[in-house]
């Protein structure tokens, strides 16, 4: 009996090995495809999920950006939070009707303090609102 009767002549040949690896190459393939297509999903989903789509991205260049208001928010927006923070903060307004009015002023203080031309607009609001300078 001679070794090679015993071993089926595909494997003597090496075409069993090579039709395993290249279906686990296949395979491979198919998963760095799957991983390839979730992280752009992914990509996709975050960008819509700020409200910005393709489109907005690539105008941007092409936008005007206030510059002035940029450095201002930059540099000034910390000290105009601070200041109308103490001043028209609800605690001094407590039993008093403006308190509703000085709350909600403070919300929006809050939620734009680092731009400073919201804020600015908010100090004239609250000079009108609140009549306190």
């Amino acid at each position: 009996m001679n070794i090679n009767d015993t071993i089926p002549q595909n494997v003597a040949n090496g075409v069993e090995d090579t039709s395993v690896w290249m279906w686990l190459a296949l395979a491979e393939l198919i998963v760095i495809n799957f991983l390839l297509y979730k992280l752009w999903r992914c990509r996709h989903a975050r960008l819509s999920g700020m409200g910005f789509s393709k489109n907005d991205l690539r105008h941007t260049d092409s936008t005007n950006v206030g510059m002035d208001n940029l450095i201002n928010s930059i540099t000034k927006s910390d000290e105009l939070y601070k200041e109308l923070s103490r001043k028209y903060h609800p605690d001094k307004f407590v039993n008093t009707p403006l308190y509703p009015i000085a709350q909600e002023l403070f919300q929006k203080i809050s939620e734009h303090k680092k731009n400073y031309y919201l804020l600015s607009q908010l100090k004239e609001e609250a000079i009108a609102k609140l009549k306190i300078e």
